[in-house]
């Protein structure tokens, strides 16, 4: 979120006007380099706003934002209750633990806010896979 926006659900049927065009085809945004949509949590947000649908909602991408947000845990605060989906990678695309993203500060962000949305692996996994993702795992579990 800068990392992507998503619509959720189907509520974006009920909103028309150019905020609404724009949303429809945006499915999973990608970062500046791969879309020309918006990038970040806060563009995300008035999206939201202007459609006026509680049928849209925003998705945020920790690899996604490690590349457009300069501050992941800030984005998030400030992004509030329109995150209702979260993917983890780490800034190497790989499994969270595995490069430099900082998830410590974000997770508490999250945990301050009362997040209760989904949090989803988006992510490869290093060989041997299930070594790794118990070590992912504990590594999350100790932020959560």
């Amino acid at each position: 979120m800068s990392g992507e926006v998503t619509a959720l659900g189907t509520g974006l049927a009920d909103g028309d006007g150019p905020a609404a065009e724009r949303a429809k085809p945006a499915g999973e945004a990608l970062n500046r380099y791969e879309a020309h949509i918006p990038k970040g949590l806060k563009e995300g947000v008035e999206i939201c706003q202007e459609v006026g649908s509680p049928g849209v909602r925003l998705m945020a991408d920790f690899f996604h934002m490690s590349i457009e947000e300069a501050d992941i845990a800030g984005s998030l605060a400030e992004a509030g209750d329109y995150v209702r989906h979260i993917h983890l990678a780490d800034s190497n695309r790989v499994l969270p633990g595995n490069g430099h993203t900082d998830f410590a500060t974000p997770f508490a962000t999250l945990k301050r806010l009362g997040y209760a949305g989904y949090l989803a692996m988006e992510c490869s996994v290093p060989p041997p896979a299930e070594e790794s993702l118990r070590k992912s795992a504990v590594y999350l579990r100790n932020l959560i």
